[in-house]
């Protein structure tokens, strides 16, 4: 793959620290923050910084957890929120269901499912920006969320991306099919067959992670151009691909030990501190602005 540009907002391409400070007006060390403000007084991180386009894992979980605590209220009482938002309406669901479906299928249920695939369609993308605007320690509101960046891209990006996991895991579950089948013996499945089938699954998942998890971080901080999206964020999973796995791993065992001490209530602090560590990723290794973690101010 050819050298992408220099311009930050043509393919992420500078990965210096100087000439990122220069090209972005109000990144880099002290960034022109007031040392006083109040909506930040209580941070653990004052100012932005340049990246080198490699993924520092212990940065990302640090970051996730001071980003969640610094405003617990807006992170952490907007996730309990939106799950109770969610239980609430999965509950009226199901009694609203037709009794006459035993399984989950129902009508009423798999309407609820595409009504809520849509809103998370629509809703990503401001989602997205929010966390995008703490990191760079910027205000958050209804119009700051919706600036910077084209909506309709990142819908479309979405539904790329969305369409290109859901062939190639289609795949994987071919496989496993296929698997069962050919494998049956006496009536019996061929449970080595099984898993078998299910490590190309999870080989399918581990490989397409790196590579398009973080597509819609691109477009909606501000890079135009789907194309040039997804190779930038190709090149920049594929630079980082061991340590993406290595994130995911450290933090999904990590999380779901937490979950399980704090008997599942821990869920409302592990949604905003991933979504935190996530935009820290995609932050480092595209090379832009991170937050300073650590100072004081």
């Amino acid at each position: 793959m050819t050298t992408p540009p220099n311009n930050p907002f043509d393919g992420y391409g500078n990965r210096d620290a100087d000439k990122y400070e220069q090209s972005q007006p109000g990144y880099g060390y002290g960034m022109g923050y007031p040392k006083d403000s109040n909506d930040y007084e209580q941070a653990s991180y004052s100012a932005i910084a340049a990246t080198d386009g490699k993924l520092d894992i212990m940065l990302a979980i640090k970051y996730g957890i001071q980003a969640t605590f610094k405003r617990p209220l807006l992170w952490i009482g907007g996730a309990a929120l939106f799950m109770l938002v969610i239980a609430s309406i999965s509950a009226f669901t199901a009694l609203i269901s037709d009794d006459s479906f035993e399984s989950s299928n129902s009508f009423a249920e798999v309407i609820f499912n595409i009504v809520l695939t849509i809103a998370t369609f629509l809703i990503n993308p401001f989602l997205y920006r929010a966390f995008l605007l703490a990191m760079d320690l910027k205000e958050i509101n209804f119009t700051s969320v919706r600036e910077g960046f084209s909506y309709k891209s990142s819908l479309l990006i979405q539904i790329i991306s969305s369409l290109i996991t859901g062939i190639l895991l289609s795949l994987g579950f071919v496989f496993i099919l296929i698997s069962v089948v050919a494998g049956t013996d006496y009536g019996e499945p061929n449970w080595a067959m099984f898993i078998l089938g299910c490590i190309v699954l999870l080989g399918i998942t581990i490989i397409i992670t790196p590579l398009i998890s973080y597509w819609l971080y691109y477009v909606v901080d501000g890079q135009s151009g789907l194309v040039d999206v997804m190779k930038q964020a190709v090149e920049d999973g594929k630079r980082n691909f061991f340590q993406i796995i290595g994130f995911c791993i450290l933090f999904n065992i990590g999380a779901l030990l937490f979950i399980l001490v704090t008997l599942t209530l821990g869920t409302v602090v592990a949604l905003p501190v991933y979504l935190h560590a996530q935009t820290s990723v995609y932050r480092q290794i595209s090379g832009r602005g991170h937050a300073v973690v650590g100072s004081s101010q």
